[in-house]
C-alpha cells in the first residue's frame, strides 16, 4: 500500500496534487467559496486517477494528465461561477466531468490522443457553458445538458473515426460541433461527421444529423419550439443547410452521392419540407414562409436543379425526377397564396419546367417524359 509523504498530504489538503509515475492515486474534498483545486499527474505517467470533488460557489477544479488509461473525474453541486477543467494528453484516457445545480459555469476537457472518451454534464442551471476539444483517432465525447437555460455546448473532433453524442433539453439553448476528417459521427440532439455547425433556441427541439464519407458540410438554426430536424448525408462533398424559425415545423434531408447540395428555409408555424437527392452535383432549395405548407423534392440521376418556393398558408408544393432516369433537368415552382397545390415529375432528360400560381386554390400537375422538354404554366395572375 502506497504512503503519503507529509509533502503529499500538504499538497492535497491545500488542493493540489503532483505525480510524475504511474498508478497514482489522488482524491480532493473541497466545501466554502474561493475553492481552487490543481492535480497534476504528467511525465508519461500511466494509470493514474484524479478525483476532485467541489461543493462552493467562484470555485475552480483542474485536472492535467498525460499518458495511457488516465482517469479524470470532477463534481461541483450548488454553486455560481465554477470551473470544471480535464486536460489529457495520450491514450484510452477518459473524463467525466460533472456539474449540479449551477449557473454560469462552465465545463472544459481537452484530449489529445486516441481512443479517449469524455463524458460532460451539467444538470439545473442556467447560463453554462460544455467544451470539448478532441485531437487524434476513435474519440468519444457524451455532453449532456439537462434542465437548464440560456447554456450551450462547443465540441471540436480533429481526425478521424470520433463519435459525439450531444443532449439538451430546456430553454435558449445553442449547440456548435466542428468535425473534420472522415467516418465521424454525432448522435442524439445532433448527427454528423465531417464539419458541422448548428444552433437550437426553444423548447423541445430535436435534430438528427448524420453524415459518412469526406469534406461534408451541415449547417443548422432551429427557434422556436417543438421543431425536428433529420439529415443524412452519406458520400462526398455534399451541404446540407436549414434554418427553422417558428413552431412545429420539421425538415429532412437524405443525400446520397457527391457533391449534392440541399438548402431549406422555414419560416412560420407547422410546415414540413424534404429534399432526398441520390447521384451526383444535384441543387435544391426549398423555401416556406408562412404555416401548414408542404415541400418535397425527390431527385435520382445527375445535374438535376429544383428550386421550390411559398408564400402564405396551406400550400403544397413536389418536384421529383424519376428514380434513375433524370440527368441535367431543372424545376422552379413558385407559390404565393393560400392552399395552392403543383406536382411537377420529369423522367429523361435535360427538361424545364416552371410553374408560377398566384392568389388561392390553384391546382398545376406535370409530367415531362423523353427529352428536351420546356413547360411553363402560370396561374392566378
Amino acid at each position: 500500500m502506497r504512503k503519503l509523504t507529509p509533502l503529499a498530504l500538504a499538497l492535497i489538503m491545500s488542493g493540489s496534487a503532483y505525480a510524475a509515475s504511474s498508478d497514482n492515486r489522488a482524491t480532493v474534498n473541497q466545501s466554502g467559496q474561493n475553492l481552487t483545486a490543481t492535480v497534476n499527474q504528467v511525465v508519461a505517467a500511466n494509470n493514474n486517477n484524479a478525483n476532485v470533488n467541489q461543493a462552493g460557489t467562484t470555485s475552480s477544479a483542474v485536472v492535467n494528465q498525460s499518458g495511457r488509461n488516465g482517469l479524470a473525474t470532477i463534481f461541483q453541486v450548488d454553486a455560481t461561477d465554477n470551473t470544471a477543467q480535464a486536460d489529457q494528453t495520450g491514450d484510452q484516457n477518459e473524463a467525466n466531468l460533472r456539474q449540479f445545480s449551477q449557473s454560469t459555469s462552465t465545463v472544459t476537457s481537452t484530449q489529445t490522443g486516441n481512443l479517449n472518451n469524455a463524458t460532460l454534464s451539467q444538470i439545473n442551471g442556467a447560463n453554462n457553458t460544455v467544451t470539448s476539444a478532441q485531437t487524434g483517432d476513435n474519440n468519444a465525447t457524451k455532453v449532456d445538458q439537462v434542465n437548464t437555460q440560456d447554456s450551450n455546448v462547443s465540441v471540436q473532433q480533429l481526425q478521424n473515426d470520433n463519435v459525439a453524442n450531444l443532449q439538451q433539453e430546456g430553454n435558449g439553448l445553442s449547440i456548435t460541433a466542428i468535425q473534420v476528417g472522415t467516418a465521424n459521427t454525432i448522435q442524439g440532439s445532433s448527427s454528423v461527421p465531417q464539419v458541422y455547425q448548428g444552433g437550437q433556441l426553444g423548447n423541445s427541439l430535436n435534430a438528427r444529423l448524420t453524415q459518412l464519407g469526406n469534406d461534408n458540410l451541415i449547417e443548422f438554426k432551429q427557434m422556436g419550439d417543438a421543431s425536428t430536424l433529420n439529415v443524412r448525408q452519406i458520400g462526398g462533398k455534399n451541404s446540407a443547410t436549414s434554418s427553422q424559425e417558428g413552431n412545429g415545423n420539421f425538415s429532412e434531408f437524405n443525400q446520397r452521392g457527391i457533391s449534392n447540395t440541399g438548402t431549406l428555409s422555414q419560416l412560420g408555424d407547422s410546415n414540413r419540407s424534404g429534399i432526398k437527392q441520390i447521384g451526383d452535383n444535384n441543387l435544391a432549395t426549398v423555401t416556406q414562409e408562412g404555416n401548414n405548407n408542404r415541400a418535397n423534392n425527390n431527385a435520382r440521376g445527375d445535374n438535376n436543379d429544383a428550386i421550390i418556393t411559398q408564400t402564405g398558408d396551406g400550400n403544397r408544393g413536389v418536384i421529383e425526377s424519376w428514380p434513375g432516369s433524370s440527368f441535367d433537368s431543372t424545376g422552379l415552382l413558385v407559390q404565393t397564396g393560400n392552399n395552392n397545390d403543383a406536382h411537377l415529375d420529369q423522367a429523361g432528360n435535360n427538361h424545364s419546367i416552371t410553374v408560377t400560381q398566384t392568389n388561392n386554390n390553384n391546382y398545376t400537375y406535370s409530367l415531362q417524359t423523353g427529352s428536351s422538354n420546356t413547360a411553363t404554366v402560370t396561374q392566378g395572375m
